[in-house]
């Protein structure tokens, strides 16, 4: 068993322990109104692009090239990227069913907002973040993996990235990435 990767954990938790700490000082939306009345070119271009870290086709690829690099490994990676992909269903889907967006929760309460274009924005299933599950799974598995201290911090800069622009595209709220980030690590 490998010990833990204190250069993703440490930061991990300097970034984790403030987003549930605003989260629970602050209203349920207040973190997506301030990021979204932030908003800037630089990010509205760069966002999407660094949102499709926690696509699953990255998963797709990381399996793909483990199989062919060493296949017991890519069998492990496999496992892990269908366990995240179940985990996500079950919560979005099942545990915590429809629960609204930033988009259809701010619609209700009659407040706008600024939309990046081009990009669709969903209304339901937004606990817990997939992206970022996805994002943080893959990445703290192959930070524990490589055991390299700049590639950890790479890989958990990379993942925090990811789940920040899920709130910027306003895709979810702050407690759901945080929670994603939470069960993407477990798993990973």
């Amino acid at each position: 068993m490998r010990k833990i990767d204190y250069w993703f954990i440490v930061p991990y938790f300097f970034a984790l322990i403030p987003g549930l700490a605003y989260y629970l000082s602050k209203s349920h939306g207040d973190f997506v109104l301030l990021v979204n009345s932030s908003r800037n070119l630089f990010f509205d271009a760069t966002m999407p692009w660094i949102t499709h870290f926690g696509d699953g086709w990255i998963f797709a690829f990381a399996c793909l090239a483990f199989l062919i690099y060493k296949w017991r490994l890519g069998l492990v990676v496999t496992a892990l990227g269908l366990l995240q992909l179940l985990m996500s269903y079950f919560l979005k889907r099942v545990v915590f069913k429809g629960f609204p967006r930033p988009k259809t929760y701010f619609e209700e309460l009659n407040i706008p907002l600024s939309f990046v274009e081009g990009v669709k924005v969903h209304g339901y299933h937004s606990f817990p973040s997939g992206h970022t599950m996805t994002a943080f799974a893959l990445a703290f598995f192959l930070a524990l993996y490589w055991k390299r201290p700049y590639l950890s911090l790479l890989l958990v800069t990379l993942a925090i990235l990811v789940g920040f622009s899920r709130v910027y595209l306003l895709q979810h709220f702050l407690i759901d990435i945080c929670a994603g980030s939470l069960v993407g690590v477990i798993l990973g």
